[in-house]
């Protein structure tokens, strides 16, 4: 059975509304992993704490996996209900255009009948006006001429009264015209907000340039990139910003964390003991924000390391004085 736009609407909040329930489950299963790693805590206590940490966390992550491929699946099915409610606006205005045409041909018949008739009138008064100096036998032919006035009269009468209901209709086709365009507007407004919201994130070649050109007021520094595997999306916006590196002389190293920290957007971190980490970290995040990308920081809490691992070039840390994390666009 196909849903309504609205009712896929309302399971797609529903499920969206689940994932953000589950992130905030793997938030506290991470947190009670932090938990489990205070000493003053006794042993026993600190295992049972990293023991349900990890439970809530894993079941956390699997519940916020299918509620994303859920929100997927739907957020398809909104667009193709939105395309669809669309093309029959547009049917409708198309239609609704074509009524109004006809009862706009309609009323000028009508005006055209109505000058014939007044024309007519006229000629029938002054016929009348000529009877009445005549003989007294021209009187009945004068009383024939003006009833056929009076027929006249009617006629005339009857057809304003026709033009006036046509020019009511053609107003009528053409309110419904308006409103017809404006929900095909509202429509795609919708589904031009959904795109965007579904749209992989990206820098423009003169975007690239210009976070470069930023970049390169500073002493070249390093920098480690954080993408966490399996993620598409953010892979391909990290080599974007590796270019950026390239062309400003930074010194860059890319990494993926092995544990997922539910990181989403973009994160730019430094360490406070290197005094020009915090000046290049600033001219990072504020580069970024220029390109109208979601980011956050830049904040003082490196060095900062992973609990399970990563992976990245072999024997190097991931020790950079400046850290970009990239995480998911959700």
């Amino acid at each position: 059975m196909i849903l309504l736009s609205s009712e896929l609407a309302s399971s797609l909040h529903r499920w969206e509304l689940a994932e953000y329930i589950s992130e905030g489950f793997v938030i506290a299963g991470c947190a009670g992993e932090l938990v489990a790693l205070i000493r003053r805590i006794p042993k026993r206590c600190r295992e049972q704490i990293g023991t349900w940490s990890t439970v809530v966390l894993v079941l956390a992550l699997t519940i916020g996996l299918k509620c994303l491929i859920k929100t997927n699946e739907l957020s398809g099915m909104v667009i193709g209900s939105l395309g669809e409610k669309a093309e029959e606006a547009d049917n409708k205005a198309k239609t609704a255009i074509v009524d109004s045409s006809t009862a706009l041909s309609q009323a000028k018949d009508a005006l055209n009948k109505a000058g014939a008739a007044q024309s007519s009138l006229g000629k029938a008064e002054s016929e009348a006006r000529g009877a009445q100096t005549a003989a007294s036998n021209a009187l009945t032919l004068a009383s024939g001429a003006r009833k056929e006035a009076d027929t006249f009269e009617r006629d005339i009468k009857l057809a304003k009264d026709q033009a006036a209901s046509a020019e009511s209709h053609l107003a009528e086709a053409l309110q419904k015209a308006t409103d017809a365009t404006r929900r095909l507007s509202e429509e795609e407004s919708k589904r031009a907000a959904i795109e965007k919201r579904l749209a992989w994130r990206s820098l423009t070649a003169e975007q690239v340039n210009a976070l470069a050109e930023r970049l390169k007021l500073l002493t070249p520094q390093r920098v480690d990139v954080m993408t966490y595997p399996h993620d598409s999306e953010a892979e391909q916006l990290a080599n974007l910003f590796l270019a950026a590196f390239i062309k400003a002389n930074w010194k860059w190293n890319r990494f993926e964390p092995m544990d997922s920290e539910g990181i989403t957007n973009i994160f730019v971190e430094f360490d406070p003991s290197d005094k020009k980490s915090g000046e290049s970290a600033k001219a990072l995040f504020d580069g970024i924000k220029g390109c109208d990308l979601a980011v956050f920081g830049p904040a003082s809490t490196l060095p900062r390391e992973y609990r399970v691992g990563y992976t990245g070039p072999l024997n190097v840390k991931p020790d950079a004085p400046v850290r970009l994390t990239i995480g998911s666009n959700r």
